[in-house]
Parts: C-alpha cells; sequence; structure tokens
C-alpha cells in the first residue's frame, strides 16, 4: 500500500460526497476507487439482473425530472414509459409532491457547484435547486432507502451539500439569499428529511469536511476494521473479506453506483 508521501492523485481530482463517505468508511476502499481507479471484481449484488434493472430504473426516473425541469411536459414522459409500473408510479408521485411544494420563481435541475476547503476542491451535484423569493431549497430525490434523520445528517451528502449550497447559492441566484435548506424526498413512499443550514452549522460542516481531507493527505489507506461495512463493497474480493455480497438492493443506496459507480461524472450535469 502506498505512503502517503507515494499518493498520485488522479488528474483533475476534486472531492465529492461519495468519495468522501468513502474514505471514511474505508480508507482502503476509496484509494482503490478513486486513486488507483480500480475497476471492481465483485459483482455488485445479487441477482445481477435485478441490480441492473434498479440501476438503470433510477437513472431513467432522475433523467425524466431534469428533462419536466426543462420543459418538457409530464404526459410525453409518463408515455415514454408506459408498460413500467414502477415508473409510472414514480412520476405520478413525484407530480404530486412537486404541486404540494407550490410554484418557485425559478429551478436549477442537475447543477454542479464547487468550494473549496483545505485548499481542496468539493464538488455537489445537486438533482434540483430552488428559488422562492430570498430561499433556497436543493430537492434530492431518493429512490432506494432513505436513512433516518441522525443517520442522513451525519452522511457527507448532507454535509458537503449544505456547505456548498451556503457557500454557492447567492452567486448562482445572483441575489442576497436569507434561508437554504436541503430536503431528501424518497419518491416511493412520499417520505421527507428536511435539514437547514446557517452560519454556525456550515462552519461545523466545513471543519467536519476539512479535518476528513486532511486524514486523506496523511492516509496510509488501511482496512477499516469494521468489517459490517465489507457487506455491501465492490473491493472486499481484493481485501480477502468475501467474493459475494450479503445485502440485497433494497437496503442499500445503489444511487452512488449510477454510471459506473459514480453518478457525479454524469457529464450532463451544468456546472458553476
Amino acid at each position: 500500500m502506498a505512503t502517503p508521501n507515494q499518493v498520485q492523485f488522479p488528474p483533475d481530482f476534486h472531492y465529492t460526497q461519495s468519495r468522501l463517505q468513502d474514505f471514511v468508511e474505508c480508507p482502503r476502499r476509496f484509494y482503490l476507487a478513486h486513486i488507483q481507479q480500480q475497476r471492481w471484481p465483485s459483482p455488485l449484488a445479487e441477482p445481477q439482473s435485478e441490480v441492473e434493472q434498479a440501476l438503470d430504473r433510477g437513472a431513467r426516473f432522475h433523467q425524466m425530472v431534469q428533462r419536466h425541469q426543462l420543459g418538457m411536459s409530464l404526459e410525453v414522459l409518463q408515455s415514454s414509459v408506459a408498460g413500467d409500473s414502477t415508473l409510472e408510479t414514480w412520476l405520478r408521485r413525484y407530480q404530486e409532491i412537486f404541486n404540494e411544494l407550490g410554484s418557485f420563481e425559478k429551478t436549477w435541475p442537475e447543477v454542479s457547484l464547487s468550494a473549496t476547503v483545505a485548499g481542496c476542491s468539493v464538488l455537489a451535484k445537486f438533482d434540483l435547486i430552488t428559488l422562492r423569493d430570498n430561499a433556497v431549497m436543493t430537492l434530492d430525490w431518493k429512490t432506494g432507502r432513505l436513512p433516518d434523520m441522525v443517520r442522513l445528517g451525519q452522511r457527507m451528502q448532507t454535509v458537503v451539500y449544505l456547505l456548498v449550497l451556503y457557500r454557492e447559492a447567492a452567486r448562482l441566484v445572483g441575489r442576497p439569499i436569507e434561508k437554504m435548506a436541503l430536503q431528501y424526498i424518497q419518491i416511493p413512499t412520499g417520505e421527507t428529511r428536511l435539514f437547514s443550514v446557517d452560519e454556525h452549522s456550515v462552519a461545523l460542516y466545513e471543519a467536519h469536511i476539512r479535518s476528513v481531507i486532511e486524514a486523506v493527505q496523511t492516509s496510509d489507506f488501511a482496512l477499516t476494521e469494521d468489517v459490517t461495512r465489507c457487506r455491501f463493497c465492490l473491493y472486499r474480493g481484493l481485501c480477502g473479506r468475501g467474493q459475494s455480497p450479503s445485502v440485497p438492493p433494497d437496503e442499500t443506496d445503489l444511487e452512488d453506483y449510477w454510471g459506473l459507480g459514480n453518478l457525479e461524472s454524469n457529464p450532463s450535469a451544468v456546472e458553476f
């Protein structure tokens, strides 16, 4: 395993919520995935056909929401998924939820924003950013599981999204912003989780991200001691911790694995 002085990050490397989360859960996973850029030797989950279907359906849903936000009618989108009862249901649920949220002055679908922490670029790719009056809220659609408030509040996605939103929202919308929030929405059930951010909490988020980045830069990328984190790891075969997955797809968030394991690499995202 490389020592810190031997580590060469790939060109144009930037930190994202999923990369930071990988390091928090297992430094070796971070090294294999994002420094070595190792293709995973183990199957994502079994049966593979169900996993692939879940990945495809989730990605298609996000694409359809983006198209709707860009002006395509929901009727057209519904007709394009005729025969897939799950996607039809998800689109209806999305319409109901969006109607309940009310009208917005402007929305930005699939937008990427970045901020600098500890001298490093931290990138966040948002499903949807909305503006109403002087309040900005980002919506994140979940088609898989939705953790409870405590666990979700500790995840790097929440920490990164709120930090970047707080730093960059005014620049995106072109005027000062008074309120900022992140709302997770689980489409299959309509369940939500809402997090707001202010000057005090953003300082804590920045300190947390900084501490993780500094840990990366001095890490020997050892295996996690918590073997339960290996149950759904693509690299468990390389680490001698089993070849076959022991967690079914519906128990995890597959969205991190879209686009060969990193949805954030989606070139269709608009970056500011």
